[in-house]
């Protein structure tokens, strides 16, 4: 079983569209759906390229009019989607239009879609203008996809798939407000979603660390190492600072004077010719208690 996708043929964008679905169906990943055969065929006169896909019996978008995903439902959707992401992202690939009717069932696996998937910079459009809709990221016209809109996007249907609803935010005041991420989403994907939906791209999670973050495994900032302590020993034979220091070494310097004094040779005249003066006791500001 296998589903066919069309498009008329009738300009670059065209073009465009084979040239991305040449690339993805060289990728073999277990979450990706297969792209198999690829090109051009006449239909009605007229001229189409087409994929034939790797056929999904279901997506998300088709459970979510019916009932939002459980915390336990969401993990077994979310984990498979993020190893198929990177991947596309290890091959330096966006996807592009990661929403829930993107995310499939195809047999026992979760799948994400790959017929969308193209060179990072590249900027969604139509046949007449550039296109975006309420999962892209708001700096998708200015720059185009990105792995940092993949994530943008990720983080938009999460909030929708655990709430049946996408995210408040006004793009018009982007600069100012980042989408609201309601209290309702259990954690951690809450705290998943307010990190993909930050408005500086730079700022957001990243694959790797979403996934972390999933399991649990988040790495926590290293701590500053602790001084090093000395050992007991070193410390024992340490030299210790007292406030007895410099009144001992002027006692010192006192008595190598008064030894001088008395070893050197006297002269031979009288005593009485021989004027000794000593310098008046110095005294320390320093006590010695």
């Amino acid at each position: 079983d296998a589903a066919i996708k069309l498009v008329v043929s009738n300009g670059d964008e065209a073009e465009s569209q084979l040239r991305r679905w040449k690339t993805a169906s060289d990728l073999t990943h277990p979450n990706l759906i297969r792209i198999l055969p690829v090109g051009r065929a006449a239909v009605d006169g007229g001229e189409v390229v087409y994929a034939v896909e790797e056929l999904a019996e279901e997506n998300l978008a088709q459970i979510l009019p019916e009932r939002a995903l459980t915390a336990e439902e969401a993990r077994g959707m979310l984990s498979p989607v993020l190893s198929a992401l990177e991947y596309v992202h290890g091959k330096g690939l966006a996807h592009g239009r990661i929403r829930p009717s993107n995310i499939m069932a195809a047999g026992d696996r979760v799948k994400l879609s790959s017929d969308s998937l193209r060179e990072t910079g590249e900027i969604p459009r139509t046949e007449i203008s550039p296109t975006t809709s309420k999962y892209d990221a708001p700096e998708v016209l200015a720059d185009g996809i990105s792995t940092s809109s993949d994530v943008w996007s990720l983080g938009i249907t999460l909030v929708e798939v655990l709430t049946q609803r996408v995210p408040v935010w006004d793009p018009a005041r982007m600069e100012m407000n980042a989408p609201d991420v309601s209290e309702d989403v259990p954690e951690p994907f809450r705290g998943i979603a307010q990190c993909c939906l930050q408005l500086d791209p730079a700022k957001r999670c990243g694959v790797r660390e979403i996934a972390n973050r999933l399991e649990g495994r988040l790495a926590a900032k290293p701590a500053a190492p602790a001084p090093k302590a000395a050992p007991v020993e070193a410390i024992a034979a340490a030299p210790r600072k007292s406030a007895k220091g410099p009144y001992l070494l002027v006692l010192a310097a006192a008595v190598i004077v008064a030894i001088f004094l008395i070893v050197r040779p006297r002269p031979s005249s009288a005593p009485g010719e021989v004027q000794t003066s000593l310098p008046p006791p110095q005294t320390s500001s320093f006590s010695t208690s």
